[in-house]
């Protein structure tokens, strides 16, 4: 009897250990690429601060990760679908910020060139639920706080 029992426990593990769910195999992610200095495309790579916060989160989160330049009224629905982990975006209005979103502070605010008056914020958008939120926040507070950020945008920008 304490066979069959033992015998049952072991499969029943095996199975558990099968029905985890599975994680993203990289954190994907989404940027414009129409919109420099922030992201452009040269000789086939992205450039530009976005691309530049990008590499150094994943430099401080050490993980694997995949970059995708898409429209910037595709970020947020992807991020919804579960298609994209982090985007880049630009939001002109507060209200047009999405509640199933999660945002961060901007890394930067102005116009979006010299005749436009409207300010823009630019921030990093993640789903509401993803378990990589906390983690990204604090990748973004690290490159604020060590001065990381300030030299991105005074290479781009100033």
């Amino acid at each position: 009897m304490r066979k069959a029992i033992l015998f049952l426990v072991l499969v029943v593990l095996l199975f558990s250990l099968g029905c985890k769910a599975k994680q993203p195999s990289a954190l994907r992610i989404g940027m414009s690429d129409d919109n420099p200095p922030f992201c452009s495309e040269v000789d086939g790579s992205l450039v530009g601060i976005d691309s530049d916060i990008a590499h150094n989160i994943i430099r401080i989160l050490e993980i694997p990760y995949e970059i995708s330049a898409m429209p910037q009224d595709q970020i947020e629905e992807k991020l919804l679908l579960g298609e994209l982990d982090l985007g880049f975006v630009y939001i002109e209005n507060k209200e047009d910020l999405n509640p199933d979103i999660n945002y961060s502070i901007p890394y930067y605010e102005g116009t979006r060139d010299e005749e436009e008056s409207e300010i823009y914020r630019y921030m990093l958008a993640m789903p509401k639920e993803a378990k990589m939120n906390d983690d990204i926040m604090a990748a973004l507070e690290d490159l604020i706080h060590n001065g990381d950020l300030l030299s991105i945008l005074q290479t781009h920008i100033y």
